[in-house]
């Protein structure tokens, strides 16, 4: 808990916010308790296909009242004296932010884990477990904003011809018509056969003498600009909490045995990946059974790694169509016990050109109980058009000096007692390899972010036990973000 305590007020002396447990959460201003009840509120149904929602509330809103509940999730939105918005969530979760004549905005986002509140030019995020809520309700004279989470390609309702009432399918008239001369119905196509079992997961990825592998030493020197870029990663962490991509925005993994069947996978994108260049696909030993990682419409991130050919195929946007697999971007990582865990651009998968796989937290990693490589994160804000090794290009796109680069890379203080400051087993993990082997940024992101192997891959979530019952944006909140340095290049 004294972890926790250090992290918010690492929140509170930014400015921007105050962000407490339930416990201990400062209301602001008081606010005579029958100004805030539900009387005003009206019900807003939600329709069964609309999972992000966004909530606006005018400058001129009234003092003192609720201004809308989400009962599903424990959502609840009420102002206060001065401008002051507080938002009430799912586990303990409790902000408050200044916003005098500001219009306010609130965005509820199932598909994604993903609570916003901003106003102004301020924006805060979290990684927060979310439902989709049927029912909400809110202040008259409040906007509320619905949106779908994306369809996919060819699934669409409009497409589907109307089976029954309404008006009938163009093309299709609505009178008798002669019975059609029946013909053969086609012979059924067999269901493809079942995969081999998995192949055995290997202990590394990746070069031993490879960023990812190699155990910094204790004077590793340090970037001249080490607290400058600390302090703006601080900074960005007060309005975008930290967060583990596990079953959302992460990495299936999927091991395969030699005589896995392969396929070709289409490129969707400009057919790059399908000629006869470096790093092309290529045949791919697909498994029936593998799946991208969710939401709709996200990155749709798989990898696919055969030890036997020392070869991993990775994709974004992966999905299956009538015609096939197919995917926007990728490479085929040939040799990959002696890759450097890095691909030239622009192939790949991540906008770092970082392999999917490298950093990545794995299944193996939590069953042995230690993680004996560096770690990937994703960070919301990194420098325009600079980059460090192993990323070789960024879609970073902040102009501000301090912020940090892609494929820079982080330790905590080798000076610090991980094992006393009382984190979870899953935190602690974390908290050693970057001790040891250091964080390095991957990608830009929603939130600070770790990235775990998905459970799509392995049929089973790794990530639960290790947390000792405890909410996972509480454990991760613990981490001594506060102890971290830049180390040089």
């Amino acid at each position: 808990m004294r972890r926790i305590r250090q992290f918010l007020a690492i929140a509170a002396s930014a400015g921007v916010m105050s962000v407490v447990a339930a416990s201990a959460a400062s209301a602001g201003p008081a606010c005579p308790a029958s100004a805030e009840g539900d009387a005003p509120l009206a019900a807003t149904a939600i329709p069964a296909k609309r999972s992000a929602i966004t909530l606006r509330f005018s400058a001129s809103r009234p003092a003192c009242v609720t201004l809308a509940r989400l009962p599903r999730n424990g959502i609840r939105v009420a102002s206060r004296a001065n401008g002051i918005v507080r938002i009430d969530g799912p586990d303990g979760l409790r902000v408050r932010v200044s916003a005098p004549d500001r219009r306010v905005a609130v965005g509820v986002n199932a598909a994604s884990d993903r609570l916003t509140i901003a106003w102004g030019r301020r924006r805060i995020t979290w990684m927060v477990r979310l439902r989709r809520e049927p029912t909400l309700f809110v202040r008259r004279g409040s906007t509320v904003v619905t949106t779908p989470p994306p369809t996919a390609e060819g699934s669409s309702p409009a497409n589907l011809p109307t089976s029954s009432g309404g008006s009938p399918a163009p093309g299709v008239s609505p009178h008798p018509t002669p019975t059609p001369t029946p013909t053969p119905r086609p012979t059924p196509t067999p269901p493809p056969p079942a995969d081999p079992p998995a192949a055995p997961r290997p202990d590394a990825m990746f070069a031993p003498g490879s960023v990812w592998n190699t155990r910094l030493a204790a004077d590793a020197p340090l970037d001249p600009a080490s607290a400058e870029v600390l302090a703006d990663f601080r900074e960005q962490m007060t309005r975008y909490l930290p967060w583990m991509n596990t079953t959302k925005y992460s990495v299936p993994v999927y091991v395969v045995p030699a005589n896995q069947a392969t396929t070709r996978v289409r490129d969707a994108d400009d057919g790059e990946l399908n000629r006869a260049i470096p790093y092309a696909w290529g045949d791919v030993p697909l498994p029936a059974r593998a799946a991208a990682a969710g939401p709709a419409g996200g990155d749709g991130h798989l990898v696919i790694w055969q030890p036997s050919s020392d070869t991993m195929w990775e994709f974004y946007r992966f999905s299956r169509t009538s015609t096939g697999p197919q995917a926007y971007h990728g490479a085929r990582i040939s040799g990959v016990s002696t890759n450097p865990g890095s691909l030239p651009s622009p192939w790949g998968a991540t906008a770092s050109g970082i392999p999917l796989a490298a950093g990545l937290v794995t299944a193996r990693d939590i069953e042995r109980g230690r993680i004996d490589h560096a770690l990937a994160i994703g960070v919301p804000e990194m420098r325009r058009g600079i980059f460090r090794a192993p990323a070789t290009r960024t879609d970073g796109y902040v102009e501000r000096a301090t912020a940090p680069m892609m494929g820079s890379r982080l330790r905590l203080d080798p000076t610090l007692d991980v094992d006393a400051l009382g984190l979870t087993p899953l935190a602690r993990m974390l908290a050693h390899a970057a001790q040891d082997y250091g964080l390095v940024m991957r990608d830009t992101s929603g939130a600070v972010v770790f990235y775990g192997e998905d459970p799509l891959s392995i049929g089973r979530d790794p990530f639960v036990a290790p947390l000792n019952g405890v909410e996972l944006r509480v454990a991760l909140g613990a981490f001594p973000w506060d102890r971290l340095q830049l180390i040089g290049q």
